[in-house]
């Protein structure tokens, strides 16, 4: 299977998550390896898994259930890298899979929590996509004295403007051997200076369940790529 790496999603520190759509096909594919050897940031910096990289897979097995239908297992050491996409293919294979409305990606069972937007376990047809928006808005707000990253903006589907958790793991630095990601906040900056002239594209997907605040277990909107028509492969 070859696939070209559209998410790359933050994680505990040094792990990622690394999603793509298989070019066959069109179908998005996330990437899931045994224990024993983990996706982390080694992988990205290597180049196998950068942002618009064409990989082989090798061996895989396709396995997972509603909404995760996208998981694959493959073996890290059989991957190879098959060549970097120019930034205009990249948006190009981007455009083609984007949709104007979460319920398009996701199917009918998204609920509002807040200001975000969760999926009960077992339910929808996806938990990967591509989101063409407008107006979209980088925030920083403060938790537990650190900064999280919000992407805001509005879909056809909900009346109220979201806030949803940015993961992309370009925003994020690794700091020596401190053990955490940390925010990058010239380049939320630069990001958001850009977005006033580019047309975007969101790569979105829902996390592995989470309960939060006491809750049921939920698959949580994230917002795991944020691509600009002017340089989709901006700097990570």
């Amino acid at each position: 299977m070859k696939l070209v790496v559209t998410h790359l999603t933050r994680m505990g520190y040094p792990r990622v998550c690394v999603a793509g759509i298989e070019l066959a096909s069109g179908r998005y594919v996330r990437l899931v390896t045994r224990k024993e050897e983990p996706l982390t940031l080694e992988a990205v910096d290597s180049g196998l898994f950068r942002l618009g990289q064409v990989v082989e897979l090798g061996a895989y097995r396709v396995g997972g259930r509603p909404p995760e239908v996208e998981d694959c297992h493959f073996s890290l050491g059989k991957a190879r890298a098959v060549e970097q996409l120019t930034p205009k293919e990249f948006w190009s294979i981007l455009k083609a899979s984007a949709r104007e409305s979460l319920v398009e990606v996701f199917g009918d069972g998204l609920r509002p929590h807040r200001t975000t937007l969760a999926l009960p376990v077992g339910a929808g047809k996806a938990s990967l996509g591509d989101l063409a928006v407008e107006g979209l808005r980088l925030r920083l707000e403060m938790r537990e004295n650190q900064p999280r990253l919000r992407a805001r903006f509005r879909v056809p589907d909900f009346l109220e403007e979201l806030s949803v958790a940015v993961t992309d793991l370009r925003f994020y630095k690794a700091y020596g051997d401190s053990g955490v990601y940390r925010l990058d906040i010239g380049k939320v900056n630069w990001v958001n200076h850009a977005l006033r002239k580019s047309r975007v594209i969101l790569s979105v997907g829902l996390s592995r369940p989470k309960a939060l605040g006491g809750r049921e277990p939920l698959h949580w909107l994230q917002v795991n790529g944020i691509h600009l028509e002017s340089d989709p492969l901006w700097p990570g």
